[in-house]
């Protein structure tokens, strides 16, 4: 869901859920979700925070449930092509982003003290 703000800032909000199948040593469910916020600053910068949920054995009572729960956050930017302004339609097709993701609660899972992260992006026609 997008919202908008005057000076063409707006602020998108988006989460998931699902699930993945595991036959190894038997049929398992596991549980992935997340949230995404993000704040678009201006036509360049944008803000964003997420956080990631993966999970195996919630729905077996005989073992105690492995978690991993992570969150994010950095930001990102993108190219503004001479001339236009953010719309839906503008084509920016160069995007660089920097982040840090660090654990939030686990179980079962030790010594991941977080990273960080760079990417760039070329969009191609």
């Amino acid at each position: 869901k997008s919202f908008y703000f005057p000076d063409d800032m707006r602020l998108d909000i988006m989460g998931q859920i699902g699930t993945e199948i595991q036959t190894h040593g038997g049929i398992q469910a596991l549980l992935i979700s997340g949230a995404q916020v993000m704040f678009v600053a201006s036509e360049t910068v944008r803000i964003y925070v997420e956080g990631n949920t993966y999970m195996k054995g919630f729905l077996n009572e005989d073992i105690k449930p492995f978690s991993f729960n992570t969150v994010t956050f950095g930001l990102k930017f993108r190219e503004r092509l001479e001339g236009t302004r953010f719309s839906k339609e503008s084509r920016n097709r160069f995007e660089a982003g920097i982040g840090t993701t660090i654990p939030a609660h686990y179980s079962y899972w030790r010594y991941h003290y977080g990273s960080i992260t760079g990417d760039v992006n070329l969009f191609m026609d």
